[in-house]
């Protein structure tokens, strides 16, 4: 077996833990106090934090999965734990689970959507590196996954150079 199917391999199961420990995150995060703040009859939830998390790092795709779980926990709350649910699901069970589903899905796809459009990933030297713009397109963070770079753009003959004005190493 080749370095690369390895590589390959031990990529993907570090992707399928990541994926996991975000959604035992979220189900804890549901059953217990810690993911909700209950005000009179409203619930403020912090569930979101691990979708867009997700979302961020694991890409659109993982985000959608992320937001389905939190919507089919939201939508088991409300048989037991959610006065408002049960008022919704008095009312129709199915457009109940639209409700909660739907929204949760999108909003975990659409943020991994943004950040991949807002960031460009380049491939350099194995591994990736997310660029992030600035609006006037003279400066420039560069991170991997040990260092931040903060640079200047110079246009040179129709080549664009990064003048390094900062950096920050992540790991000690």
């Amino acid at each position: 077996m080749s370095k690369t199917t390895n590589k390959a391999r031990m990529q993907k199961t570090v992707r399928l833990v990541e994926l996991a420990l975000l959604t035992a995150i979220i189900a804890v995060m549901t059953f217990t106090p810690i993911g909700y703040l209950k005000l009179g009859p409203l619930e403020l939830t912090l569930i979101m934090v691990p979708v867009i998390i997700g979302a961020v790092t694991l890409g659109p795709a993982a985000g959608a999965f992320l937001g389905l779980v939190f919507g089919a926990s939201s939508f088991i709350q409300c048989f037991s734990l959610s006065a408002f649910g049960a008022i919704l699901i008095s009312i129709s069970v199915f457009k109940t689970l639209v409700v909660c589903v739907v929204p949760r899905v999108l909003a975990g796809w659409l943020t991994g959507l943004i950040f991949n459009a807002v960031t460009k990933k380049t491939k350099k030297d194995g591994f990736y590196q997310k660029r992030s713009f600035h609006n006037d397109s003279k400066y420039v963070i560069l991170s991997s996954s040990d260092k931040v770079n903060y640079g200047q753009i110079l246009p040179i003959r129709n080549k664009y150079y990064i003048r390094t004005v900062s950096y920050t190493h992540l790991r000690a």
